[in-house]
This record gives C-alpha cells, structure tokens and sequence, in this order.
C-alpha cells in the first residue's frame, strides 16, 4: 500500500502500473470539487482506472449547489458529455444539458433540453438525427420553416406532404421533383400524381400534366377509387382544354362508370356531345424530345403484327390499338420538362471539389439546396470586408474579383461560368477580402450558408467528406501561396 498524505491507492502490475482507487478516491474528488480545487478534481478523475463516474452522481444530490455546479464542470472538461448532461438537467441548466447531451450524442435527451429552452430550430435538427423526422417536421411547421419542414417529411417518406410544403413555401421545382419521386406502389401515387398535375399546368406544362395523369389510369382503363376518379377527372379536364375531345370523353367516361356524382362529370360530358374532334397525333419524324416516363403499353393496346404465314406471305400492317389514349401514350406532343425531368446545372455543381467524395444520392441532396439566381451586370454577390453568406455557382456569364479601396475598385480577376466563388464562407466567418460582381448578366445556383450548415449538421457522414475536401482544398492552395513565394526568392 501507498499512502500518500490522505489518499490510499494500491499499485497493480496487472492494470500496466497504474494507480486503481480503493473507495477513497470518490471522498477526495468531492473534496476537491469542494474547494473549488477543479484542476485537481479533473486530473483525478481521469487518471482512476475504475469507472467511479456513476457513484459520483449518487453524491450529487446530497451536494451543496456549488459542489453540484463543479462537478458538472469536471465531468464536461473530462469530456465525459454523458454524465454532465444528467448533472445539469438535475441543476436545471437546459441549455449546457442540451449541449452535452448533444456532444454524447444522445440526440433524443438534447431534443427535449433544446425543446424545453425554446431553441425549437436545434430541437428539430436532433429529431432528425434521433431518427424521428415527423416531430422535426411538426417543430419547423410550427415555427414557420416550411422548406425544412419539408426536408423532414420527406426524409420520413411523405413525399406529398412534403411537396405540399415546398409549394407552400414557393419552391415549385423542389414540390415538383417531390411528387415524381413518389413510387407507383405507393398508396398516394395516385393523389401525387393528380397534385403533379396541377403543378404542372401552373408551370405552363399542360402537355407533361396530361401525359402525367395517362400514365397513372390503370392498364385497364377502370376506376377503383376517389383517387383514380380524380386522375381521370383532372385528366378530361386537360383534354378537354386542349381540344382533344374523343380523348376528354373516353377519360370522363371512365369517371363516370365510378361514380355518376363525381364533381360535375356528367355536366361536363353534356358540353362535349357534338364538339368537333381534337387534333391528329404528332407524326413520329416530329419528335424531337423523349416523353418524361412514357406510360406502359396495356397489354390490350399493344399493336400485334400479324404474321406473314396468316397472310399468304404477305406483310400485313399492325392492328391499330382500341385504346382511346393510345395516341397520346404514342404522340410526342408531350415533351420533356426542364423544370421537372432533368436536375438543370447538375453536371457543374459535381465538379465542385468540395463534393467530389459525394455519392449520387448525397449530391441531390445538396442540389436541393441549390436556389437558382439571376443578377445584372454590376449586381454584388459577396461584398469586401463582410462575412460571406453563400456559395455562389456561375452557370452562365462571367463575374469580376475586385479590390476596394475608397471608391476605386481595383481589377483582380474576372471569372467564367463553371467556376465558384464565396466556398469558404460556407465554413468560416471571417470578413472576405474582395468584392465579386456580375460583368455581365449572370445565372447561378446559390446555396446558403444557413441551410448548408443545417444539413451537414444532420448527416455527419456527408459533413465529415465535405470538410475532409475542404482541408483538402486549403492544404493545395496553401502549398501553391508557398511555391509561389519561394520562387519570388
């Protein structure tokens, strides 16, 4: 044994010559947290070889409000988070408990310390990481956040409800893509599709919206329920307006075999017997543009070829299909939408080098965050000497680096499309050194730092690859400043 002034350890070859306490250690540290003696308490504390954590805690409620407020302390300077949470949340210190529990990643518990301090925005975010996205999303909703309330639906499956955030949140292209993602085995694939629509004729593409809703009826073009009557509503609605009328009454037929009372069905009908016959489909040499997901061909209205033994040897055209839609399912009139089908700019942002480690998936994640922005000639997007606020994404035009001094602006550089600017204010709140304006009209996706911050702080996977590019990034241009001055030697 070894004593030493009031404390008593033993020694222990078998724990590789380290001190372990035998009982006395937890009245010590209490002793030391007593006087304040913190520095002591923490070197204490780490150094034992047993785990004397939990049987501080049971000292804790006997202990005077100071020794518990130190002893909260101790436990979060040892990093043990767990533990320092549990001592504040005792002591009502939601805050610091929200922290720890957060840096133990107990998400749930820094949930509910975050929730109870009002800090709802931080609440939601561990809500998320705790696995439970529709209460993040009742939390965001609530506090008016509807672009991050739609991120949680839609990170819990809901991608309807999420797309009626967006929409409400004025994001058509993001509501838009929400809706094409819902799958045709989906139970609200059929109410997407019909909110798709109306989505689509807002952006001036009735054409997609009508071959949207002929690709949702069922093969064999029969009503089961409201949701199927209110695609083929919707659908004869469009068709009507498009002047395509036999197409306009075979879809309100099929409305109509379900449900005579389904909105103004029959009313509708009535104004269509003796309206002159729509337009001829789009000759095949027309088409310019493949359909956006072309509905599968029933198997009732495939075109059959009839074999030239039938015939004697001779070739004999196919059979025309007796499915009223066949024209539109086969018509090229319906083209491909820019806004909906394809990610526009897509191909740049992934040359990005900060998200050159990103997989597929987590680069439409960030695509999400992209706001597509348009600016004049002369337009600022970062301003000298203040933090930035964005990464900016040139897609097209050219922008200027410029230095400031007084009034006179100073040339640097000019900058073409593909290139990107404003990276590090992503990361870092440092002023920036330069103006940077459009030189001429310029289109660029801009993406936040607010929201970029937000959604690597509920991925840590995608946030440790996109730091580890960004000090990837930092390392080569640090290395480039240094050639660059040993070569002016």
């Amino acid at each position: 044994m070894t004593r030493g002034g009031m404390m008593e350890f033993e020694f222990s070859e078998n724990d590789g010559g380290q001190f372990r306490g035998t009982g006395k250690v937890v009245h010590f540290i209490t002793g030391h947290l007593g006087r304040g003696e913190i520095d002591l308490a923490v070197g204490l504390y780490e150094s034992s070889v047993g785990n004397i954590g939990d049987t501080l805690l049971a000292e804790f409620k006997a202990s005077s409000k100071q020794v518990q407020k130190n002893m909260a302390n101790l436990f979060y300077r040892a990093r043990d988070y767990r533990r320092a949470a549990v001592a504040c949340e005792a002591m009502g210190e939601l805050g610091p408990a929200a922290k720890a529990y957060e840096a133990a990643m107990a998400w749930d518990k820094a949930a509910d310390c975050y929730g109870r301090t009002g800090n709802k925005e931080r609440a939601a975010a561990m809500l998320i990481k705790a696995g439970q996205p529709r209460k993040a999303a009742e939390i965001y909703f609530d506090a008016g956040d509807f672009p991050q309330a739609s991120a949680a639906l839609e990170a819990a499956g809901d991608l309807v409800a999420a797309a009626k955030l967006s929409m409400r949140a004025g994001d058509q292209r993001r509501a838009a893509q929400q809706l094409m993602n819902v799958p045709a085995t989906d139970g609200s694939f059929l109410e997407a599709q019909a909110d798709l629509a109306d989505l689509l004729v807002d952006m001036g593409r009735r054409d997609v919206a009508i071959q949207r809703l002929v690709a949702a009826l069922p093969r064999e073009r029969k009503i089961r329920d409201a949701s199927g009557a209110e695609v083929a509503y919707k659908l004869g609605v469009l068709l009507t307006a498009a002047g395509r009328v036999p197409e306009a009454q075979a879809a309100l037929q099929m409305v109509r075999a379900f449900n005579p009372s389904f909105k103004d069905t029959e009313a509708r009908l009535a104004g269509l017997e003796g309206a002159p016959p729509g337009p001829a489909p789009v000759p095949m040499a027309d088409r310019t543009k493949p359909p956006i997901r072309p509905a599968p061909t029933p198997p009732a209205a495939a075109s059959v070829p009839i074999p030239p033994a039938a015939t004697g040897g001779a070739v004999v055209a196919p059979m025309r299909s007796m499915d009223p839609f066949a024209a539109l399912d086969q018509s090229a009139a319906v083209t491909e939408s820019a806004e909906v089908a394809r990610l526009q700019g897509y191909d740049l942002l992934k040359t990005l080098p900060i998200f050159e480690d990103l997989s597929i998936d987590e680069m439409r994640d960030f695509y999400k965050l992209c706001e597509p922005i348009a600016l004049a000639a002369g337009e600022v997007l970062i301003e000298q000497g203040r933090p930035g606020q964005a990464l900016y994404i040139i897609r097209e035009g050219s922008i200027a680096v410029v230095s400031v001094e007084g009034k006179i602006e100073k040339p640097i550089a000019t900058l073409p499309a593909g290139t990107f600017v404003g990276e590090m204010s992503l990361i870092d709140e440092a002023p920036t050194s330069a103006r940077v304006k459009a030189a001429e009209p310029v289109k660029a996706f801009r993406i936040r730092k607010d929201s970029f911050r937000s959604y690597l702080y509920t991925h840590d996977l995608v946030a440790m690859r996109v730091y580890r590019s960004f000090t990837r990034t930092l390392a080569e241009r640090l290395r480039e400043a240094n050639a660059k001055l040993a070569a002016k030697r």
